[in-house]
């Protein structure tokens, strides 16, 4: 299995295995252009590349069953991730788009390395999804 969190920052030069599908994106999605997407069959991950192939952006999604870095676990709320990283960089509350519905808060945690974005669901503010990045593409 892949530790897709290794991928950061490094170009991507795995030869597809059956656990993953690439694709090809030609726009900008806010983060900058991407010419490559590389998606888990299961789901549970995606990357975003830049044009040289170099892992920019790592979305994982959470799971009961799998596994997450940094400690974090499926379950967990707004203040057992404030207890594990301290006091976010940047938030936000929940929201309610009228394109994309509602959605739950989230925080960032800037490091040196990288950037750590948590986002919770709407209504249970427990953990959906975790989003790594270099911090040159940070938001």
């Amino acid at each position: 299995m892949l530790n897709v969190i290794d991928f950061l920052g490094k170009a991507f030069t795995a030869e597809e295995d059956g656990s993953f599908i690439r694709t090809t994106i030609e726009g900008d999605e806010g983060h900058g252009l991407y010419s490559h997407h590389i998606e888990a069959r299961n789901g549970l991950w995606q990357m975003n590349l830049d044009g040289n192939g170099v892992v920019q952006t790592i979305f994982l999604q959470v799971d009961p069953k799998s596994s997450l870095p940094f400690g974090l676990e499926a379950g967990m709320a707004p203040r057992d991730v404030l207890a594990r990283f301290g006091i976010p960089d940047k938030k936000g509350d929940e929201q309610v788009n009228k394109l994309l519905g509602k959605y739950g808060p989230w925080m960032r945690f800037d490091r040196e390395a990288m950037s750590i974005h948590v986002e919770f669901h709407a209504d249970s503010h427990l953990l959906k999804q975790i989003t790594i990045m270099l911090p040159e593409v940070a938001p």
